[in-house]
C-alpha cells in the first residue's frame, strides 16, 4: 500500500479544502481495491438520497465514504 503526501501552500492554509468541497456539496468517494484510482462523485446537499444510492452501488470490499462539503 502506498501513501501519498500532499504538501504546498494551498493545502496548508485550507484553500484546497475550500475549493474541493464547498458547503453546498456532498461527495461520494470510492477507492477501488487493488488500484490507485478514486471515484469522486459530487452531489448537492439536497440530494442525500441519490448520494446514498450511489454509495450503496460500490463493492463492499472497496473503501467508500460520503463526505459533507461543509466539514470534509
Amino acid at each position: 500500500m502506498a501513501i501519498e503526501v500532499c504538501t504546498g501552500k494551498a493545502l496548508m492554509d485550507g484553500n484546497l479544502k475550500m475549493k474541493t468541497f464547498g458547503e453546498d456539496s456532498l461527495l461520494v468517494v470510492n477507492h477501488e481495491t487493488d488500484t490507485i484510482y478514486n471515484d469522486v462523485i459530487r452531489y448537492d446537499v439536497s440530494k442525500m438520497d441519490d448520494a446514498q444510492k450511489n454509495y450503496n452501488k460500490f463493492p463492499e470490499h472497496d473503501a467508500t465514504l460520503i463526505l459533507r462539503g461543509s466539514d470534509g
